[in-house]
């Protein structure tokens, strides 16, 4: 491509009318909450309601010539490797697929030219559901806060945007495309990928409208062309006795704690081992997402941790006190210390302060655990609340026992009277296989609770340890350098600036829809990029900077034209 039609287009994305309608359309479907805890009825209709407010944009793409398709769920999704079972959050267990899909759908644009030639038909594709807790947008400045300006209603934008400039320079006469584009809009990827598993499914439309598939994602304006796996991991533990003593819930919390300690080592080991020459950054990290009532999401790093500890007497609480302090060092040896690093998005230090006690009684302590939120895929930058609090119970397991001290653990305020439930995620890179991370994960919680039910000497209350990795479950994967889309895309990149001429591209280091695609169709090429910083996504700090936007957006038409080797006229 020239740099007239970078100039051309740079020239319409600067207009203040198309800025204007683009950030609308953004906040219209930013004040839409499409986040799955307001059960399936209600996000069945968000999910309308979003998909409306996106129609009526496109709906004015006449040259375009394209059509919207409500795409309904395969009805035979949950016979699929990569089908994410959906349990209720009552409790009650699995929902079957034909009641969770039922009336709801992806929606399809479909356009272009069926024109021969050479170039590849693409695909564009970004996900309107976000995580909990929904909060709505806000403008700030040159920002857009709220749940999903990044993660992944500004990947929406992006390919709104996209096709709006192509729209225009084909009713000015500046393109003639040569191939078909199928811009998805997605439902579920936060929760697996049933939205683009169903999209995928469909071999028809990919014979027609997809040679090659760009994944719009909170991908920090990089180009991606491999992602890394991650599999979620959820821990119920149940007693069938109700009113469980003081003593008999430390106990239940101590054994969790165990195998949950026993994970974080056996992912420090799979990180060791992990090598792909695509992802020289190593993204291979084990979050920890819930315990009880602490923390958002399994792939969401907890910020807060609070819990009590009581023993028989003033000299105990000093050595809980010096617990705590042995638990953070330990902690910070291995993962560093954030109260020295700097937000960049707030301007403070990522954690003021690593923790705090409050002396309830002379026998008895409130401790809090402070942390930094965001994506999994933003652990180096951020601080895990709940592996830090893994690390100081661990250090009052050892006191407690060591002195047979009658300490008792307790989460603060728990929600569950006979039990306790954790969450989290471990990523990994093409060079593992998910089942073999599956069984190590599952083995070694194992294995730290029966180490623990045998080194405390206590009676535990009997326990039944439900472990699944039902949700979120994505295999690794990575695009050859010399494909031809890669090598389009990183040509678009130097052309819009997002990347520089020398820069070597790597593997994302987060996980998305993207690896649904390329695991499903060997030779497809799929490459994930975006705009939006991956720390902020799954936060509270989540905001969108415009004019990345607007640099993404110039990328994405520079590639579409670029892969469907469009007639240009400028």
């Amino acid at each position: 491509m020239n740099k007239k039609l970078t100039d051309v287009i740079n020239s319409e994305i600067s207009n203040d009318l198309f800025r204007e309608e683009l950030e609308n359309v953004l906040i219209d479907i930013l004040e839409i909450d499409t986040s799955p805890a307001q059960g399936i009825l209600k996000l069945k209709e968000a999910e309308s309601l979003c998909f409306k407010r996106i129609s009526d944009y496109i709906n004015k793409f006449i040259s375009l010539n394209g059509k919207l398709v409500m795409h309904d769920i395969n009805k035979n999704i949950d016979e699929h490797k990569f089908y994410t079972r959906i349990v209720s959050a009552a409790g009650v267990g699995e929902i079957p697929a034909v009641d969770v899909y039922n009336g709801r759908y992806n929606m399809l644009y479909l356009c272009g030219s069926a024109a021969d030639g050479n170039g590849r038909n693409i695909g564009l594709n970004a996900h309107i559901d976000v995580v909990n807790p929904y909060f709505p947008p806000e403008r700030a400045g040159l920002y857009i806060r709220g749940r999903g300006s990044v993660d992944d209603k500004g990947g929406i934008a992006v390919i709104l945007g996209a096709l709006k400039i192509i729209n225009v320079l084909a009713d000015n006469g500046v393109v003639e495309l040569n191939k078909n584009i199928a811009a998805m809009f997605v439902i579920d990827e936060e929760i697996g990928g049933n939205g683009s598993l169903s999209v995928a499914m469909d071999r028809e439309l990919k014979e027609k409208y997809y040679d090659s598939l760009l994944i719009l994602e909170c991908a920090g304006n990089k180009i991606f062309p491999g992602g890394r796996g991650a599999v979620f991991i959820k821990i119920d533990g149940k007693t069938k006795k109700n009113g469980l003593s003081k003593e008999e819930t430390s106990l239940i919390l101590e054994t969790i704690v165990s195998g949950i300690y026993n994970i974080i080592q056996e992912g420090l080991k799979i990180k060791k081992e992990s090598y792909h020459e695509l992802f020289p950054q190593n993204p291979v990290y084990t979050c920890t997402g819930i315990i009880d009532r602490f923390g958002k999401h399994p792939s969401g790093i907890c910020d807060f941790v609070e819990f009590t500890v009581t023993g028989n007497s003033a000299d105990d609480m000093v050595a809980v006190r010096k617990a705590v302090s042995s638990g953070v060092e330990k902690y910070i040896r291995i993962f560093g210390d954030k109260s020295s690093m700097i937000d960049p998005l707030s301007g403070t230090a990522k954690v003021k302060q690593h923790y705090s006690i409050e002396t309830v009684t002379s026998e008895c302590l409130k401790i809090a655990v402070y942390g930094s939120g965001g994506h999994m895929g933003s652990l180096p930058e951020n601080d895990a609340a709940i592996t830090k609090w893994v690390y100081i119970v661990k250090e009052l397991i050892k006191i407690k026992y060591a002195v047979k001290m009658k300490l008792n653990i307790g989460l603060s305020d728990s929600e569950n009277g006979n039990g306790i439930v954790f969450e989290g995620a471990q990523s990994f890179l093409p060079c593992h296989k998910m089942d073999d991370i599956i069984n190590r994960l599952e083995n070694v919680f194992f294995k730290g609770v029966e180490k623990f039910r045998i080194e405390s000497e206590e009676e535990i209350p009997e326990v039944e340890w439900d472990i699944s990795f039902n949700k979120l479950h994505n295999e690794a994967f990575a695009i050859a350098s010399e494909s031809g889309s890669v090598m389009n895309a990183r040509d678009a990149g130097v052309e819009s600036g997002i990347i520089n001429k020398e820069e070597e591209l790597v593997g994302w280091e987060a996980s998305c829809d993207a690896r649904i695609f390329a695991l499903e169709y060997d030779e497809l090429p799929v490459i994930t990029t975006g705009p939006g910083a991956l720390n902020g996504a799954h936060s509270s700090k989540e905001s969108l900077y415009l004019p990345d936007l607007y640099k993404s957006i110039l990328f994405t038409t520079l590639f579409i034209l670029k892969e469907t080797k469009s007639k240009v006229n400028v």
